[in-house]
């Protein structure tokens, strides 16, 4: 099944294919800047306190950071290549690493903002119940290392097989399948191209 991505791209490079991603990186960039920046403030507050929302919230501003710095390597990965100052191949693997490490933080701030959204309910409903901080934390890690195999399956996969997507897996983002393997991309008549 072929997703639609409209564009008025059809049978041009790698490069130029990359270049509204090239126009709009100085945006992502001070968008990633005042994430961290934001998020270093949060650290600091939280830091100083002890207790489990304090942590939750400690270990959700960590993800957005490291989210942030994922999406910087993608965005320098994709600089760096359409101005040809480096080759395919260290592009591809740049960006993969990028990609890994903001989809994976990504995937965590999510499932530590649902886990302190249900502790909250768990506090309205029995406010005498205490959370196990460190089942929380077990239950966090393994979910992590979860993506993180899967994620780091998915770009060993792509990146060695040139295939784009395994079965593990099939719904990667179109710009990640577009610059791990640009065979995927095949154009049609109106000015649009189907990422398979």
């Amino acid at each position: 099944m072929a997703t639609k991505v409209f564009s008025t791209i059809t049978d041009q490079p790698l490069p130029e294919k990359l270049t509204p991603y090239r126009n709009v990186s100085p945006l992502c960039f001070l968008l990633c800047i005042q994430i961290l920046i934001l998020n270093t403030f949060i650290i600091r507050h939280y830091k100083r306190q002890d207790g489990y929302v304090a942590l939750m919230y400690f270990l959700i501003a960590s993800a957005d950071m490291i989210t942030s710095v994922g999406t910087i390597l993608q965005t320098i990965a994709v600089l760096l290549y359409t101005n040809h100052a480096c080759k395919l191949t260290e592009m591809r693997w740049t960006y993969g690493v990028g990609f890994a490490i903001s989809g994976i933080s990504y995937r965590v701030s999510i499932f530590l903002n649902v886990v302190i959204a249900v502790s909250r309910t768990i506090s309205i409903l029995r406010p005498f119940y205490h959370i196990k901080r460190r089942m929380v934390l077990v239950t966090c890690l393994l979910y992590s290392v979860v993506w993180m195999i899967l994620t780091c399956y998915e770009i060993y996969s792509i990146l060695t097989n040139g295939s784009p997507y395994s079965a593990l897996i099939p719904l990667l983002p179109s710009t990640f399948r577009i610059i791990l393997d640009p065979h995927a991309v095949s154009s049609t008549n109106d000015g649009s191209f189907n990422v398979e």
